[in-house]
């Protein structure tokens, strides 16, 4: 088994204790830290009809579009958990926050009188659970994964990854080669959000320096369409058997927090 650093621990809670009124108790977000929060996608029909109340008309027309009660039930907890994730940084009520499309399709919180460092987030779910990254003052990117599904790694490798990466994934075989494959995604896509592109820039062009022994952030480098290369660090997230979550950032030096709804600790 290939043995990688201790990534920071995150726990997803479900995500019906939302609805204990706790958005109203403020968290600070000192500089260079990213915030991370982590939710199961379970509710009680008092938590949904709390969440859609939060929503805008258009929110909930988006909602409303989703095809089956279940995803549209997910559909309405995402929303609702980031509208009280970030109203605990903005002491506004959940219904008061507003939102814009910003680039690639990346969520914008918009405020009034907005400082000199704006808050950011980003988000990420998949198969149930959901992954809300909070910082100020810079952009920042999340992905969630699930690693129990079966594929082709190695040909998803060499169609998607760079050389050097693709390399590294035909060394291994079984759980380690899905795993690392994994880890190689869900720091790419985080860095490509993080960037404003998304999936639109290129999986090939994202090249990232898995960290070794001792360190948990890994560098990325990615060249973007005019040629110039960003540089950034990601930091990976354990988030419980067959799951795999990164936050991404530009530059280096920021760090990690993992959040508890109900506030007890923060585990860095």
């Amino acid at each position: 088994m290939v043995h990688y650093p201790h990534p920071v621990s995150l726990v997803c809670q479900p995500a019906h204790a939302i609805q204990d009124g706790g958005w109203c108790r403020r968290v600070d977000l000192p500089d260079g830290a990213i915030h991370v929060w982590g939710f199961s996608l379970e509710g009680s029909d008092e938590t949904f009809a709390a969440c859609r109340s939060w929503l805008s008309v258009d929110e909930a027309g988006k909602v409303d579009g989703v095809m089956g009660l279940e995803r549209q039930n997910q559909a309405l907890l995402v929303r609702g958990c980031v509208r009280a994730v970030l109203a605990r940084y903005t002491g506004l009520h959940p219904v008061a926050l507003r939102f814009q499309v910003g680039a690639g399709g990346k969520p914008e919180l918009v405020l009034q009188g907005e400082p000199n460092d704006p808050l950011r987030f980003n988000l990420s779910h998949s198969h149930g659970r959901l992954l809300i990254a909070v910082t100020r003052g810079a952009e920042v990117g999340a992905d969630l994964e699930w690693v129990g599904r079966r594929a082709n790694f190695l040909a998803l490798a060499q169609r998607f990854y760079a050389a050097q990466e693709s390399a590294r994934v035909s060394e291994l075989e079984g759980a380690d080669q899905a795993r690392l494959f994994y880890r190689y995604w869900v720091a790419k896509e985080a860095f490509l959000k993080c960037a404003g592109v998304g999936l639109c820039g290129s999986l090939a062009q994202c090249e990232v320096a898995l960290p070794a022994e001792g360190r948990v952030g890994a560098p990325v480098v990615w060249k973007d369409t005019a040629g110039a290369l960003r540089h950034g660090t990601v930091q990976f997230l354990a988030m419980g058997p067959d799951w795999i979550g990164a936050v991404a950032a530009m530059g280096e030096g920021w760090r990690v927090e993992a959040h508890h709804w109900d506030g007890a600790d923060a585990l860095h």
